[in-house]
């Protein structure tokens, strides 16, 4: 009796623990975010250079990835070219968030036309609402026009297109299109001491945002200090509520503002390339994939040590990948790779299988519970005044090959082998489980529901040692979750990258 109660109050001193450590870890990658985000839009001001501008290299460059009205288009050595039907056509500039076309009132664009035509620039402050557009300006061949003033349009843009007119047949080619500062834009200056425009935290209103912005130098871009805060995902919900209100504010934690001036200041002398983090992004691949190999043909002869390098190998690859934020939807050449080199080693490691698809009807029921204690939070936790968000058949089926996979990597992978490594039962499951959580970084409400979910499933799994039970409870538990739980707890389930778009 002695000894069963010892365990038990070690494994909820250990669940203790872990929760904070969770949201202390999602809070520094938040902060991380702040700090590198900030730095880099202080570098490009310092530079005088701007964030908003538009490369046309395919198809994920243009929104819905195709040119709305248009006859035929393609895209070829950094240059989009649409062919007009005779109608007028729109392109559709991607928008992570809303540009500040007060901060930003002129569109550059690098375009050429073979027939003498029109465009204009289309936008809508928020979805939904009527666009407005700019007075048409001529398009001539083998001239370029100066930036156009966006002035006639809203404050913010959460739509903004070009809109072309050429004859039938004629050619429109893009090559870039960027919003540049107005001319009399204050650079700011990074080696004195900066001027902040507020302090503002989880409590701080939309209308005292608002306030903050009309009172702000057009000419300046408005620098806000992050307080700390108590609601997990709170500054998460904050952040997109200065995108709304302040859509060129720049957002620094409280406590970074002297180490982000740095990293501004050593951006402008050193600018940043893409090439670093796509080499970095294989380096770190290389050496997983040795390491792998170096355990696959020189495996330790003791079973125990053999089974804890396979668990820590297949569990620091994924969160390594999601950890980093390098997660953004749109998978490079590395992500893919890595992706794939994941997927073969994990289904390698569940062979000879020890685990079966389907389960008992006492594993169904098991697995139920979980469902049902999903519903009771969701419901405790759901406004009437919120609508439910749809689901349909075909997300639902989708989301049962995810979770399956999920709960294939989590428990026939990483907990069966912290077990087979001679872990005690709760220990293993406690490191599916946090695997399962880290795997969710950094939103932060996410990263807590699949640790309380994971120690659920990861248990169920050493019990009965089915997965199909298990991948239809997380599927159902999370589109519940989902459907169920106010936006800003979960942010549609997003990790990674994902989580700051």
């Amino acid at each position: 009796m002695r000894r069963n109660a010892a365990s038990l109050a070690a494994a909820v001193a250990l669940v203790a623990v872990t929760v904070p450590c969770l949201l202390r870890l999602a809070q520094w990658r938040f902060d991380c975010y702040l700090h590198d985000t900030a730095a880099q839009a202080l570098a490009l001001s310092a530079r005088g250079e701007t964030p908003w501008q538009w490369p046309f290299n395919d198809s994920e460059d243009v929104v819905a990835g195709r040119i709305f009205d248009a006859g035929n288009f393609n895209f070829s050595d950094g240059v989009l070219t649409v062919q007009s039907d005779g109608r007028a056509f729109e392109i559709g500039l991607p928008l992570p968030t809303k540009p500040d076309l007060q901060r930003f009132p002129q569109m550059e664009i690098a375009a050429s036309v073979d027939a003498p035509g029109r465009l204009s620039i289309v936008a809508a402050q928020d979805l939904g609402q009527p666009a407005t557009h700019t007075p048409p300006v001529e398009l001539n061949p083998n001239r370029n026009g100066g930036p156009i003033a966006l002035t006639p349009l809203p404050a913010s843009a959460a739509m903004l297109r070009l809109r072309v007119e050429l004859p039938n047949g004629a050619r429109f080619h893009l090559g870039r299109v960027a919003l540049n500062r107005a001319a009399d834009a204050v650079a700011p200056d990074l080696n004195a001491p900066p001027d902040i425009a507020a302090t503002i935290g989880d409590k701080t209103t939309n209308a005292e945002l608002a306030a903050i912005d009309a009172t702000s130098d057009l000419r300046t871009l408005p620098i806000l200090l992050l307080a700390p805060g108590t609601n997990p995902n709170g500054p998460r919900s904050l952040l997109e509520r200065v995108r709304t209100q302040i859509p060129a504010g720049i957002l620094i934690p409280i406590d970074e503002v002297e180490s982000t001036f740095a990293q501004a200041r050593a951006r402008v002398n050193a600018p940043a390339h893409e090439d670093a983090t796509s080499r970095i992004g294989w380096i770190a691949l290389a050496v997983w994939l040795l390491a792998v190999s170096a355990s696959l043909k020189f495996p330790p002869r003791n079973a125990a040590w053999r089974a804890a390098q396979e668990a820590a190998l297949v569990s620091i690859a994924p969160i390594v990948f999601i950890a980093s934020d390098s997660f953004t939807g749109r998978l490079d050449a590395v992500q893919l790779c890595f992706i794939v080199a994941i997927c073969l080693y994990a289904i390698r490691l569940g062979f000879p299988c020890d685990w079966r698809l389907n389960g008992s009807a006492r594993a169904w029921l098991l697995a139920g519970a979980v469902v049902v204690a999903a519903i009771c939070i969701g419901l405790l936790a759901h406004s009437a005044n919120q609508p439910l968000r749809a689901i349909s058949t075909g997300h639902l089926a989708r989301y049962l090959v995810w979770a399956l996979f999920q709960q294939y990597l989590i428990c026939v992978v990483v907990t069966a082998r912290w077990r087979q490594a001679g872990l005690p039962s709760f220990v293993a499951i406690w490191f599916g489980a946090a695997t399962f959580a880290l795997m969710h970084t950094p939103n932060a409400s996410l990263m807590l529901a699949t640790f309380f979910g994971g120690l659920c499933w990861c248990a169920l799994y050493l019990r009965e040692r089915a997965l199909l039970p298990l991948a239809f409870s997380h599927a159902v538990s999370a589109l519940l979750l989902i459907a169920l739980l106010p936006p800003d707890w979960l942010y549609s389930a997003e990790v990674s990258a994902r989580f700051f778009q």
